[in-house]
């Protein structure tokens, strides 16, 4: 049987070679696809900023469009209306809307904040006090108390004196914060009558899926998934790495079909 199988063999040795190549290549595919999806499937946004909460209320970052999943190229928002109806259900113990704004600050990159959402963290105080006036910030790095700083942003740049040196209670390594009063934050996000995410604060009795009855089909976060609106940018990397391994496996399942026809 041997003998005939190598006589065979010799006599399609192309064919032998091509479905040889063919099932080689699908092995990869299925290799690489696997190992793409099993890394897109461990890895998430961090949680860092919202570390000190329960939940995240968020909107939500993909749409269904006819029968397609589209992620939006922004982040959306929720209205800042949802913050006194999720701060009302049961169990919660606070409810605070955040906004973020790229800035520098006398030439360091930086994120605008408003003070009220270092409880989020949590951020704490390690000198000074928290702003009260547009022109006043609180850093999250070392800074001089009583100094001006110069602020550019998408607004006209003015100057500011630092009043309060704020550390986390939790590593923060994707940005450095800083935080004006919420007006002042809310000014340079720019877009009044909603927030970026509200972060909620669990006291006794706390139940997320609550969140859910008022959300209004905002997308409630919890455990790992709270850091997807922190980094709405890196959720849609994590989903277009999704994406690329079942590409991987779709092909390889050709390649398979194609051998065995």
């Amino acid at each position: 049987m041997l003998r005939l199988a190598l006589l065979s063999a010799r006599g399609r040795l192309g064919t032998f070679a091509g479905a040889f190549v063919a099932v080689f290549a699908s092995a990869v595919l299925v290799m690489a696809g696997g190992m793409t999806l099993e890394s897109a499937l461990r890895v998430h946004p961090p949680v860092e900023r919202y570390a000190a909460t329960a939940a995240v209320v968020a909107g939500r970052q993909n749409v269904r469009v006819g029968e397609e999943h589209v992620s939006l190229g922004e982040r959306a928002h929720v209205s800042s209306a949802l913050i006194g109806r999720v701060a009302s259900v049961p169990g919660v113990r606070g409810a605070i809307g955040d906004v973020a704004a790229p800035a520098w600050l006398s030439g360091r990159a930086t994120v605008v904040h408003g003070w009220a959402s270092a409880a989020l963290t949590p951020y704490v105080l390690s000198a000074g006090r928290p702003p009260s006036s547009p022109d006043e910030v609180v850093t999250s790095y070392h800074a001089r108390l009583g100094s001006s700083l110069r602020l550019v942003s998408d607004a006209p740049s003015r100057r500011v004196t630092v009043v309060g040196v704020a550390r986390p209670r939790h590593p923060v390594r994707q940005q450095t914060a800083i935080f004006l009063t919420d007006s002042a934050a809310a000014g340079l996000a720019g877009h009044g009558g909603s927030v970026d995410a509200i972060g909620v604060l669990a006291g006794p009795g706390f139940d997320a899926s609550r969140l859910r009855g008022v959300a209004s089909g905002a997308a409630v976060l919890t455990g790992d998934q709270r850091g997807q609106a922190e980094s709405p940018e890196l959720q849609e990397a994590h989903t277009k790495l999704i994406a690329v391994a079942a590409s991987f496996g779709g092909l390889a399942l050709f390649l398979a079909v194609f051998v065995i026809a």
